[in-house]
């Protein structure tokens, strides 16, 4: 599988930079609300879709073309696909 490079904004926690470097993503929906197959669980803007982390896929930038996602701890990492 192709594997997608994370981007952390400083100070990003390992667990939660690896959990989304490590997410499998097979495919994305421009829309509103954006939607992503993550783990092969439908999510869409807002949804929580990893509980151990809180961490939370806030939407897509599609015109860069990265996912966005925001642990509990306020971690924002963007995912390239």
């Amino acid at each position: 599988p192709r594997r997608f490079r994370g981007i952390p904004e400083p100070g990003a926690h390992p667990d939660v930079i690896r959990w989304v470097e490590e997410a499998r993503v097979s495919g994305v929906t421009v829309g509103n609300p954006p939607r992503a197959l993550i783990n092969g669980r439908l999510a869409r803007g807002g949804a929580l879709v990893d509980p151990q982390h809180g961490i939370v896929f806030l939407g897509l930038d599609a015109e860069r073309r990265v996912l966005v996602f925001r642990s509990s701890a306020g971690d924002v990492v963007r995912l390239e696909y």
